[in-house]
């Protein structure tokens, strides 16, 4: 009797523990809402200057049709979707004006990669 008392005991520890571990935190809820407050939609002149050059060079005369702030390890990066030539293009610029990531989306979702993987730190120039 002792030893299926210990079972049942066990078994529902490890069930219960199971449960807590499936389940999302309090905590994870509240950084993913913090993750969220982080991005903001801007207009370009409300960005700084060195970013207005960087989107506007790379957007090459295209359109700028939504910019966003995010934050990433403490500093700010400002996100341009740019409209050239009829394909979608994303644009990230460090909030120095370096070049971070340019990818035309649309090879980006076809398995093609253009552009470059933003964890290679290199920047890219186009002149």
């Amino acid at each position: 009797m002792r030893r299926i008392v210990c079972v049942l005991t066990l078994a529902a520890t490890l069930a219960a523990v199971g449960c807590a571990s499936n389940s999302p935190s309090a905590e994870h809820h509240e950084w993913r809402h913090h993750e969220r407050e982080q991005e903001q939609k801007i207009t370009l002149d409300q960005a700084p200057a060195a970013v207005q050059a960087t989107i506007n060079r790379e957007a090459e005369g295209g359109a700028v049709t939504e910019i966003k702030t995010e934050q990433e390890g403490g500093k700010t990066a400002y996100i341009a979707e740019v409209k050239i030539s009829g394909n979608s293009y994303k644009v990230k610029v460090a909030a120095d004006g370096t070049l971070l990531v340019k990818k035309n989306e649309m090879e980006d979702h076809e398995g093609n990669h253009e552009g470059k993987d933003e964890d290679q730190g290199h920047n890219e120039d186009k002149d």
